[in-house]
């Protein structure tokens, strides 16, 4: 089998930067020194990057001399050869196009090595299979966000683009930087799901920990983005009943025991175009391992490029590899979830269960201390939020005299790239529905 490389192209790339070297900050968007298979083109354009550095001209005279300077003329040959080089270019107009042809014969070179290491890996005695099976998705991930070019971006560009978001912002136009939480306080003080942000979302046992996460989940769904859920603890089927009942006006009681009467069954084979195309997708696996977890993750971002992912909740996910510690284990956990956030480039939103320690105040206001298990939940995380629903504890009003029926408190106790504070949400039991108080009707 032979190895991908392009002798030919390395060459007439290299060439082509000697005619025109400000070509070269284009092709370092595209590859770097590594993309290079043979020792010589590789020495040169380690050179050009040395020069560059140095804000030294690029030209025929200054290669050669650095060259000889760090060693590498042996490799090369002689600047005959470097002349050479430049006659095998016909135009300079297609570099970029080069660049791409040798970054993607880098890519297979690199997946041609990662199945050498699996095979070797799987032929040691005593391997541990999971581990195995995580560094394959893992490394494939790594490889396969290197198909995506950055892009440099001047001051001009983001002067306008300043310029441009602060015109939106006086209009009025809602508009949020990251993923619409479909709430609208929620947003103001978010500014939207940022990407690779860990939320934990933390409750009590029936505060709605579910119930917002769908919320959560199908506002950028049905804006056209992809959604995915873990749900540890609720089935797919229950799921995706309460998803019916909150994106309709047909109780959840009706949808799971009592059947839908003539003018419900209508109202929801109505919406059969929305809840058929919102790209949501659920994994019911109970008991599922942090390792299955995060693989199953990568694959859903890599094959449905799902840019929101909720985790049903964070104590349940099994993680066996801390030696019994369930702190630890836990600890783990949060630590992971952070990591496949950014690794993924998505918000990771956590829901996690509070200890008691809230039922024993006079308010039953949750704080941070109250995370379960683990201070380095706290730790961890981007933003953490509590749902206070004073009403479950018999509370019926606020501290302003408000009565707390049909109301709800989400508090942003924790927030690493913005402010805290406490925002005023509807909920809707029939529906199990997280709302804007302010614009509350039906949802559609």
């Amino acid at each position: 089998m032979e190895t991908p490389k392009d002798h030919d192209i390395e060459k007439r790339l290299i060439g082509s930067i000697l005619i025109e070297p400000h070509r070269l900050s284009n092709v370092l968007e595209v590859i770097t020194a590594e993309a290079f298979y043979f020792p010589e083109t590789k020495a040169i354009f380690e050179t050009f990057i040395e020069l560059n550095a140095k804000y030294t001209p690029i030209d025929l005279g200054t290669v050669a001399s650095a060259l000889k300077d760090n060693g590498k003329m042996k490799i090369v040959g002689t600047t005959l050869d470097l002349v050479k080089l430049t006659n095998l270019v016909g135009s300079t107009s297609n570099t970029s196009s080069l660049a791409v042809i040798l970054k993607e014969k880098q890519l297979l070179r690199q997946l041609i090595d990662l199945g050498q290491n699996i095979e070797s890996n799987a032929l040691k005695t005593g391997g541990d299979v999971t581990d195995i099976v995580s560094m394959v998705e893992k490394e494939l991930t790594a490889i396969t966000s290197k198909l995506l070019t950055s892009k440099i971006t001047s001051s001009a560009e983001l002067y306008k683009d300043a310029i441009m978001h602060n015109d939106k912002l006086i209009a009025n136009t809602g508009q949020v930087v990251g993923i619409d939480t479909g709430l609208k306080k929620l947003n103001a003080i978010t500014n939207g799901w940022q990407k690779s942000d860990l939320i934990i979302l933390a409750a009590r046992p029936a505060m709605g920990k579910t119930s917002l996460a769908l919320k959560l989940l199908s506002s950028p769904a049905l804006q056209g983005k992809a959604t995915a859920i873990f749900s540890l603890e609720m089935s797919n089927r229950q799921l995706y009943a309460r998803l019916i009942s909150q994106l309709t006006d047909v109780p959840l009681e009706n949808i799971l025991r009592t059947g839908m009467n003539e003018y419900q069954l209508k109202e929801v084979l109505g919406k059969a175009d929305m809840f058929c195309t919102s790209k949501i997708f659920f994994d019911d696996t109970g008991g599922i391992s942090l390792f299955e977890l995060q693989n199953k993750a990568r694959k859903l971002k890599r094959e449905k490029n799902i840019e929101v992912l909720i985790i049903d909740y964070l104590q349940l996910v099994v993680n066996k590899s801390k030696g019994g510690n369930r702190e630890g284990e836990v600890s783990e956990v949060s630590r992971s979830l952070k990591a496949l956030a950014k690794e993924l480039d998505i918000p990771v939103i956590a829901l996690a269960q509070l200890s008691r320690a809230n039922e024993q105040r006079a308010n039953k206001i949750p704080i941070l201390s109250d995370l379960r298990e683990s201070g380095s939940i706290e730790q961890d995380a981007d933003m953490v939020m509590f749902i206070h629903r004073p009403e479950v504890y018999g509370i019926e009003a606020f501290e302003d005299g408000t009565s707390t029926a049909g109301r709800a408190e989400l508090i942003v106790a924790k927030h690493r790239n913005g402010s805290i504070g406490t925002i005023d949400v509807g909920f809707d039991g029939r529906r199990t529905l997280f709302h804007d108080l302010e614009t509350y009707n039906t949802p559609f």
